[in-house]
């Protein structure tokens, strides 16, 4: 019976674009012996469910292997061979196996290993158009669809458990290429994944390959277990079942790009000296970013002097055009429902905290700055060298949240209020409480007020934290609202019923903060950023800026470990209400307690920060 052997040596991401011409092969010749020869252990991307037989050969193989495999490949009894690489190692293999038909590209000297060859009108087309043109060009053509990876229940559980107890939205990063010349720099990797958990509240995931732990490691380290986390060793299904629940992938020309791609995995592509046209993700989804005027570029070089390609390319532009992109649609709900931090092109979100002057150390602008399109507008751009803990700072004058000396967090020391600064002394504190599962049971949904009802005794536990001057502000997750779950009327009146409840108990509410977004919603915009939905510090931050909020005097109170991730983002002491506490890490100034009336208990009796043990916050 013929059958067919390709030949695609390497990299990864070149292996995935031979995918849908093997698939192709598969349809049109079902009963046919299919086989694929590559680099070891790039094999391992090819379904199983294709039926291909795959051939590998180590890297640096001896004349002898490779003479080895050629006798393997030879016991197949192969009628047709299309080498789609092309190097003399694989027209050497190809002379080797003897199989009757050999076909190559048209290069040099290498020709002469081939019955025939193929010249491609256009070089530089899609690598899965070109290789689907080659197997057509000698009668082997078919439509291509897009390529199919596959990995096992094992595999998927195993990725499931390596991002227990992670959020979303969750954005990988792989920081590694095959030459150096392809490489964004590593700082601007650690830049951007300052600026994400400043705006998100959650860490990015740093992928790597053989050879590459180390600098992923020193990656992490760098960050911190905050804003950055790592995988163990993967084999290449593992690798593509973790990186498939990504929301987001950041990387250079690289393999786990390609993979991504044929993910559909979102993904924001970064090119310097390799040929976009060729291999760049193809789609709606994903975002390809190149130096804006550079001359060398798609150069080719594998080492390069200059670097300006991608060293110019700045954290700052990826990070406006990833978010200008990503961005969840505007949802606005009626005053009663509550208020939506607001867009980022009325406000900054800034990765570390000005001076006294509103400017750090010199060194390169940070942070996210006009997101849904180009620089801040209020005042010259804060300058950091090392993004941190996130602030909002105001377009109309440049004020913004600054350290307070509370444990190294931030405090609201210099908030507009309108046109004019917050007075100092005029500055308050605050307790910033969860809705559902702390006030009131969560059901799930809460989509109608007669469902609504608070737990006993809150409306006296509020009473006296306003008793003792603190405000009160409601900050909550709302998804409902996008999935549509909840209409924002019905959100309205269900936050009418609250402050109607709480009012009989002489309790009104400073402000009432919703997140109305979810990462997964709409479906067709994926991943959806917003700055709001908790564990990010968005609605906590909107409130200070709106309301005068001393962050540092402040609290927040919830039940779940998003609520205290918020708080800590913000810069405000978490304080978890659970009856049973999870294993939960080590955190500086977390307080737990059973009930909310316990909660209110450890707010009252904490001491002032820089004062003495008796000095209580009090209005």
């Amino acid at each position: 019976m013929p059958g067919t052997l390709l030949i695609r040596l390497k990299g990864l991401g070149d292996i995935v674009h031979v995918l849908p011409s093997l698939q192709m092969l598969r349809a049109t010749r079902p009963a046919e012996p299919l086989g694929f020869l590559c680099q070891k252990p790039f094999g391992a991307i090819v379904p199983a469910s294709l039926g291909v037989k795959v051939f590998e050969l180590r890297a640096g193989a001896t004349f002898a292997e490779t003479l080895a495999l050629a006798r393997r490949v030879r016991c197949q009894r192969y009628d047709r061979l299309f080498d789609l690489f092309g190097n003399p190692r694989t027209a050497l293999l190809a002379l080797l196996t003897g199989i009757p038909f050999r076909a190559g590209f048209d290069y040099r000297i290498r020709r002469w290993a081939y019955h025939a060859t193929f010249t491609p009108p256009d070089p530089n087309l899609h690598l899965t158009a070109l290789f689907g043109q080659f197997l057509a060009h000698f009668g082997c053509g078919g439509p291509l669809g897009h390529p199919r990876l596959e990995w096992t229940s094992a595999d998927e559980a195993l990725a499931r458990e390596l991002l227990r107890g992670r959020g979303r939205p969750l954005l990988g990063m792989n920081p590694h290429t095959t030459y150096p010349s392809k490489a964004w720099p590593l700082e601007h990797y650690r830049d951007l994944a300052k600026r994400w958990h400043a705006a998100t509240g959650q860490p990015v995931l740093v992928f790597w390959g053989p050879g590459e732990e180390d600098t992923a490691r020193r990656l992490v380290a760098d960050l911190g277990p905050a804003r950055a986390f790592t995988h163990p060793a993967l084999t290449i299904p593992q690798f593509v079942a973790l990186l498939a629940r990504l929301d987001l992938l950041v990387t250079a020309d690289t393999g786990p790009m390609n993979i991504a791609w044929a993910l559909d995995v979102p993904t924001v592509a970064l090119f310097g000296p390799t040929t976009r046209r060729a291999v760049a993700p193809r789609g709606p989804r994903h975002l390809v970013l190149h130096h804006p005027d550079l001359a060398c570029l798609e150069c080719h070089r594998e080492v390069c002097p200059d670097g300006r390609c991608l060293r110019e390319l700045t954290p700052d532009l990826v990070w406006r055009e990833l978010w200008a992109k990503h961005s969840s649609p505007s949802v606005h709900l009626p005053p009663e429902a509550g208020r939506v931090v607001s867009p980022p092109e009325n406000q900054e979100i800034i990765s570390d905290p000005p001076s006294d002057h509103g400017h750090g150390p010199q060194g390169a602008t940070l942070g996210i700055q006009g997101l849904a399109g180009g620089p801040g507008r209020g005042g010259p751009p804060l300058e950091s060298s090392d993004p941190g803990w996130p602030f909002l700072r105001s377009p109309a004058t440049g004020a913004g949240l600054s350290q307070n000396g509370m444990d190294g967090r931030w405090g609201a020391a210099d908030i507009a209020l309108g046109n004019r600064r917050a007075d100092p002394s005029a500055r308050r504190a605050a307790v910033f409480l969860d809705r559902d599962g702390t006030l009131n049971p969560d059901p799930g949904y809460i989509s109608r007020p007669e469902d609504f009802e608070l737990f006993p005794g809150v409306g006296k536990e509020l009473r006296r934290l306003r008793d003792q001057g603190f405000l009160l502000v409601l900050v909550t997750n709302q998804s409902g609202v996008v999935r549509g779950l909840i209409s924002p009327g019905a959100l309205a009146a269900v936050h009418t019923k609250l402050k109607a409840r709480l009012a009989e108990d002489g309790v009104t509410l400073d402000g009432i903060y919703v997140c109305p977004h979810h990462p997964e919603f709409p479906p067709e915009t994926v991943p959806n950023l917003c700055l709001c939905r908790k564990p990010a510090p968005g609605l906590i931050l909107q409130a200070a800026a709106d309301l005068g909020i001393d962050l540092g005097q402040s609290f927040a109170v919830g039940d779940r470990m998003t609520d205290v991730q918020m708080a800590v983002n913000a810069g405000v002491r978490p304080v978890l209400v659970t009856e049973a506490p999870p294993a939960i890490p080590p955190i500086e100034g977390l307080a737990v307690a059973g009930s909310l009336r316990e909660a209110v208990d450890l707010i009252l009796g904490h001491p002032r920060a820089g004062s003495g043990d008796q000095d209580r916050v009090a209005t």
